[in-house]
């Protein structure tokens, strides 16, 4: 799903569940997502992206009982993630 409306906000009220991947276009500000070591920082870049480290997963959440992940970032990760933006 790229566009949150009001069809899918009744969808998920009624208890489905979705994946929302906004378009990077959409995102403001304007955060990309990354998998990359702590050398690069984007201050030695000029902004230029990623802007994050990659994530932080908290383990409890129910969303992992069927979704394997680490503590940290992972590569299984890499497609969800890749060109996105952070919320």
């Amino acid at each position: 799903m790229h566009d949150l409306d009001a069809d899918l906000l009744a969808r998920v009220e009624a208890g489905r569940s979705l994946v929302l991947a906004a378009t990077p276009e959409s995102m403001v500000p304007n955060a990309e997502l990354g998998h990359t070591v702590l050398f690069w920082n984007t201050l030695w870049t000029r902004d230029q992206p990623p802007h994050t480290l990659g994530l932080i997963n908290d383990l409890d959440h129910p969303v992992f009982a069927n979704f394997h992940a680490l503590r940290h970032s992972s590569w299984h990760e890499w497609e969800l993630t890749h060109g996105r933006r952070a919320f």
